[in-house]
């Protein structure tokens, strides 16, 4: 129904009256006799009689005593009206701010400051803002669940991010969005989804691609091998051939996986790598392990290849101890070993270690000038 601005109207009896001044969407601006300007629902005007005194128009069966009770709790006091200003602001700007508007709607909410002109919150952020109460719900956690990670200095982009978090506790949302940070892939919600089940069930779906779900290494490295790397390392600072799976393969404080492309940045610290296999990836990522360590960037590595002596690669590494597998390996996720011998080389002043952690795998060709 429509009303035009200077219709005299009324809502409730005709005791009550007032004039449109304007009209929105669902919500009818009036301003009453007695100074106030209020939004009323459509359906809930009438137009005023020519003749007011002598018609009755209170609807059949509702008592003009609680009809104007009702429009007594419907009208706003004007700090209300400026709040709910204010806030609708937010609301605008939640384009924008997302997380601010998610504030504003909680508080228009739990204040029920949408009363003046809608019956339920529901209906209100339809007809104001065109959300669903579901997507409502979600900008209202999404704003709780950011405010809770700002003291760890996290500030969520996107309101998708937020959604597996909201289901945790405070304390877990920010566990599992460190977890999620440790491994150097961008943030999405399905790595924060992950990190959430870990968090909340000690246990995450392994071998899932997460910065490149068609990508497939097929040589992830099996975990025995990986104990005596981290018995000779003591931490691994850095994984630049990471697989991208959740949770990370390697133990490692940083990873760099296929989408960030290890060969485009510095290395640094205790480093342990298993390059990629396929033809023409060894030629590359040996001369960058090499040029990282001897630049000073790299302290120590572990580098893990198949044992191609007569590769002109394998070759660049002849100054460096070198352990050859006895047998050949079974990396994870193969039904069976592998179809080529495997060598390990170590870069570094610390070969007694390298000796010891491998010593029951691994044949080993050292130099004695390398040695502590």
């Amino acid at each position: 129904m429509d009303f035009e601005p200077g219709t005299r109207v009324y809502c409730g009896t005709p005791e009550s009256p007032g004039t449109v001044t304007s009209q929105e969407r669902n919500k009818v601006w009036v301003q009453t006799d007695d100074g106030r300007h209020v939004g009323v629902r459509p359906d809930k005007l009438h137009y005023l009689p020519a003749s007011e005194a002598t018609v009755d128009l209170t609807p059949i069966g509702v008592k003009s005593e609680s009809i104007e009770a009702d429009l007594e709790w419907t009208r706003l006091t004007p700090v209300e009206e400026k709040r709910l200003d204010e806030l609708e602001g937010e609301i605008e700007e939640g384009a924008i701010a997302i997380f601010r508007a998610g504030f504003a709607l909680a508080e228009v909410r739990d204040s029920k400051l949408y009363r003046a002109s809608h019956p339920t919150f529901e209906d209100y952020c339809r007809d104001r803002w065109g959300l669903s109460k579901t997507h409502a719900n979600r900008r209202i956690d999404a704003a709780k669940v950011a405010q809770n990670l700002t003291p760890i200095g996290v500030k969520l982009q996107r309101e998708s991010h937020a959604r597996p978090l909201a289901k945790l506790p405070p304390e877990q949302q920010r566990q599992a969005m460190q977890l999620a940070l440790s491994f150097d892939i961008p943030i999405t919600a399905k790595a924060l989804e992950q990190a959430s089940q870990q968090v909340t069930t000690g246990e995450a779906p392994k071998g899932e691609r997460l910065d490149n779900p068609d990508a497939h290494n097929e040589y992830p490295t099996p975990d025995h091998v990986l104990e005596r790397v981290y018995r000779c390392l003591g931490t691994v600072d850095l994984d630049p051939c990471s697989d991208g799976c959740w949770p990370p393969n390697v133990q490692a404080t940083h990873h760099y996986t296929e989408q960030h492309n290890g060969l485009a940045h510095e290395w640094f610290g205790k480093v342990y790598c298993n390059p990629p296999y396929v033809k023409g990836c060894l030629p590359e990522w040996t001369p960058k392990l090499l040029k990282e360590f001897n630049e000073g960037r790299v302290t120590e590595a572990i580098y893990l290849v198949p044992a191609y002596t007569a590769e002109g690669w394998f070759q660049l590494l002849r100054e460096f101890p070198r352990g050859f597998f006895r047998s050949r390996l079974k990396f994870k996720g193969q039904s069976s070993q592998a179809r080529f011998p495997s060598a390990i080389f170590y870069l570094g002043h610390n070969t007694n270690a390298f000796g010891a952690a491998f010593h029951d795998l691994c044949d080993f060709y050292l130099l004695s000038n390398l040695e502590d």
